[in-house]
């Protein structure tokens, strides 16, 4: 006895201890936007050449090289909104008698055959989901592509109470979208991948138990 109890906390203790697992956004997309290099020009002693910028003496300190950082102001919102019902009805009858059995008067007996069926469901469903996020977050230039676009990538953390939040942000940005103070607005991201997790008591919390979870899973009804 002492053993089966023994072993039941151990599985309950187990059951209770949750492993977060965080996605980090995949940015291997970027592979579709390479392109060979530049061919570098030869030197002749000019201060121009074919593939200087006619501007790079006059450039101010905005981002633009791997490496740079740019911050990422993310606003973001979304909403959805789902109905749906179902309802089926089947009902059947069936009623045969026998008059007489093997060409003989079937006498006292009766073997008549009487059935009912009827069967009906109705279910209905509705989704309502809302979300926003407001936050900031600085990215590094990971890549410049030929045409000058930048793929950015960044994380920010923030652990206040063992409460772990995790803010993940790539994505494709032109140059012209960076402002002045090296700051681009989420709306601007192509390919934008924004991702917010967290880990701790509270996020755990929000989700139902291991026992719940495997009950759900193996209810037939």
């Amino acid at each position: 006895m002492r053993f089966i109890l023994l072993a039941f906390i151990s599985f309950s203790l187990l059951g209770c201890s949750q492993k977060v697992q965080h996605t980090i956004p995949d940015i291997s997309y970027i592979e579709d936007y390479e392109v060979e290099p530049r061919d570098n020009a030869s030197v002749n002693g000019s201060l121009w050449t074919d593939t200087t910028p006619t501007s790079i003496y006059f450039l101010d300190r905005k981002a633009r090289r791997t490496n740079d950082i740019i911050t990422v102001r993310v606003v973001e919102s979304s909403s959805a909104s789902n109905t749906g019902n179902v309802s089926t009805s089947r009902d059947s009858s069936v009623n045969m008698g026998v008059g007489s059995i093997f060409g003989k008067d079937r006498g006292s007996i009766n073997p008549a055959i009487d059935a009912n069926s009827s069967n009906s469901f109705a279910g209905s469903g509705q989704l309502q989901r809302a979300d926003s996020i407001t936050a900031t977050v600085s990215t590094r230039i990971v890549r410049v592509l030929n045409n000058g676009n930048m793929v950015l990538q960044g994380k920010r953390e923030i652990m206040v109470d063992n409460e772990k939040q995790t803010l993940y942000v790539s994505g494709v940005v032109r140059p012209e979208d960076i402002d002045a103070n090296n700051t681009v607005m989420s709306s601007a991201l192509a390919d934008a991948q924004i991702m917010y997790t967290g880990s701790g008591s509270l996020a755990a919390s929000r989700k139902p138990g291991w026992g719940t979870r495997i009950l759900n899973t193996i209810w037939p009804f």
